[in-house]
């Protein structure tokens, strides 16, 4: 895969999802899902269940029950500057991780999710030294919980920290 001085995939690195999964009236389960490009693998497992249950006399059927986690591996950022040309001068390091997850009935349905990012580095022209960024946001149900972003260079700290109440009505 090439689109010249964008993007060039070197012929033998990774480009594949493997997939397994049941399904029946009752139940859905994603036994393996791995997407892997270049450096990055994402697995993704779970299950929805309650598929297709009655309801009760007078009642509403109950919702489906959702069961998932979603996990990336540590991705290193300094291939990236050979798979993407135009990163090359900027002699990307670092790396970043995801893991996420879904639980509950679909209509009330929590979730989590933790990106990091570790140590992040780019060359800049007119910069000495390469700054350093490291992130971590932590999402839950309808929230950021924590969000810290941190930036360090010779004689410089820059620290954003944050958080954010309810997406529905953002504090």
């Amino acid at each position: 895969m090439i689109a010249p001085g964008l993007f060039e995939k070197k012929k033998g690195e990774a480009a594949k999802i493997e997939l397994a999964l049941n399904a029946s009236e009752k139940a859905a389960t994603i036994d393996r899902f791995i997407l892997k490009f270049f450096n990055a693998e994402i697995k993704v497992s779970g299950t929805v269940s309650n598929l297709g249950e009655a309801a009760p006399p007078g009642g509403m059927a109950p919702s489906p029950v959702v069961n998932m986690t979603i996990a990336s591996n540590t991705i290193d950022f300094k291939p990236w500057n050979e798979l993407v040309p135009m990163l090359k001068e900027y002699e990307l390091g670092g790396t970043a991780k995801l893991d996420a997850s879904a639980k509950g009935p679909s209509d009330k349905l929590g979730y989590k999710a933790k990106f990091v990012v570790n140590g992040l580095t780019a060359k800049a022209g007119n910069l000495k030294a390469q700054p350093r960024f490291d992130a971590t946001i932590d999402v839950a149900t309808d929230q950021i919980e924590n969000l810290l972003i941190t930036m360090k260079a010779p004689a410089n700290e820059f620290q954003f920290k944050g958080k954010l109440v309810s997406f529905a009505k953002p504090q």
